[in-house]
């Protein structure tokens, strides 16, 4: 009788777990909620990790989607769920909680990310990780140390520039993430709160305790004057003090917080919508918005800058025949430069002073100082009455934003550091 009793417990205890265990109620080694995660480098470049895919997506400080960095064929090792960029762009470092793996990858001489050595040895031990929630690198040009966060042994492993184990912090009751500060301060979310930590591991002070509710990441702004916590739905932002300041956003599933130190762009990613990129300014006003980050296309972006002899195509800097000009508020490019990019062909009248534009099945025709152009053999007046001109000793200048929306691109201004940016 008895052991028929603790069979049919055996059998209950084990019926339990197997349904906790696939409705979530009890976490399992190796899964995580986390749908993507974030990090920049010093020059404002994103980095978007999709730990389904494992593919690790490179973005531009202005979050259009540039390359495929890394997927699971270079990786060498499995499930990665968190990883960090080094400020300098160089490095790459991933952890995962399946099995307890730290590992640093270098861009090599083709420019490709390849494996360079292994992080923190998997254990119980001093040095050693055995879940690795979290990983970030030191906000520093010179030094490339990171910070390993293992919430399973309530500990914080630093490891320096040559792999080597450095120090650790331990104790703690539940660390989630850290931001490390370029004067290698840490700042751990642990305990609903932030705790601030010297170079060496000593407990300087915290902030939050009575504000936060449920603190999940955290970065600063250049000067680290301001913190960003991502706090459930929100982000609260506290003063170098550690004194809540501001707070903004109302979030449906955000799941990391980076700072561009180069836009004063703070970047919450939320899951919904294929993985979402909200850029806010320091402030709490929204800049932008990228949907379907966690697998990104690829198209066609030419920026521009008001003064500037310098615009990029896709990511890569080149030199304007000359400079973009503003007259009655419309920006005027030259015109091979917008033109060509988007797939169009021009042809050129010297007589009449003429210019056409054919892409596919539509023609534009545009005359130099006539505020007038002839689309698909429709009159249209030019926006603000802005004809194209000719500047720069020769250069046929036109419209940007008139010709771009039909050429079939979308355009975008920023008037914070008065750039153009034409997506196709």
């Amino acid at each position: 009788m008895r052991n028929s009793i603790i069979r049919h417990m055996k059998i209950w205890i084990t019926t339990f777990v197997v349904i906790a265990m696939l409705s979530g109620a009890i976490p399992v080694r190796g899964i995580t909620n986390s749908c993507i995660d974030i990090t920049t480098d010093a020059y404002g470049n994103l980095f978007l990790l999709n730990p389904e895919t494992q593919k690790v997506f490179k973005f531009d400080d202005n979050l259009n989607f540039i390359e495929e960095s890394m997927n699971s064929i270079s990786l060498k090792m499995a499930n990665v769920d968190s990883f960090t960029v080094c400020w300098c762009a160089g490095e790459l470092s991933f952890s995962s909680l399946a099995d307890g793996k730290t590992q640093m990858y270098e861009i090599d001489e083709n420019w490709d990310y390849v494996y360079h050595r292994n992080l923190a040895d998997v254990g119980n031990g001093k040095g050693q990780v055995k879940i690795p929630s979290d990983i970030k690198y030191l906000r520093s040009e010179e030094d490339y140390w990171v910070a390993i966060t293992d919430k399973s042994q309530g500990k914080v492993v630093i490891i320096d520039d040559f792999g080597e184990f450095h120090h650790e912090i331990v104790g703690l009751k539940s660390p989630v993430s850290t931001y490390y500060s370029p004067k290698k301060i840490l700042y751990v979310i642990d305990d609903g709160q932030i705790k601030v930590f010297s170079p060496t591991g000593k407990l300087q002070n915290s902030f939050g305790k009575d504000i936060l509710n449920n603190p999940t990441a955290i970065d600063a702004s250049k000067h680290d004057d301001k913190f960003y916590v991502l706090d459930g739905s929100k982000i609260v932002v506290f003063s170098a003090t550690g004194k809540k300041i501001n707070s903004f956003g109302s979030f449906k599933s955000a799941v990391d917080v980076t700072v561009n130190t180069f836009k004063n762009w703070v970047i919450v990613a939320s899951c919904e919508n294929g993985g979402t990129l909200q850029a806010f300014d320091y402030e709490g006003r929204l800049v932008k918005t990228v949907t379907s980050a966690g697998s990104p296309v690829r198209q066609t972006v030419l920026r521009f800058k008001v003064d500037s002899y310098v615009y990029h195509i896709n990511g890569e800097g080149t030199k304007l025949r000359c400079p973009v000009r503003i007259e009655n508020d419309r920006s005027l490019v030259p015109i091979r430069e917008i033109v060509e990019p988007l797939g169009g062909v021009i042809t050129w009248d010297g007589s009449t002073k003429t210019i056409m534009i054919k892409i596919e099945s539509s023609t534009i025709i545009l005359r130099i100082n006539q505020s007038i152009a002839i689309v698909d053999g429709q009159i249209k007046q030019l926006p603000s009455s802005v004809p194209p001109r000719i500047y720069c000793e020769g250069v046929t200048m036109v419209p940007l934003r008139f010709v771009s929306e039909i050429l079939g691109a979308e355009v975008e201004y920023f008037a914070s550091d008065k750039t153009i940016e034409v997506k196709k």
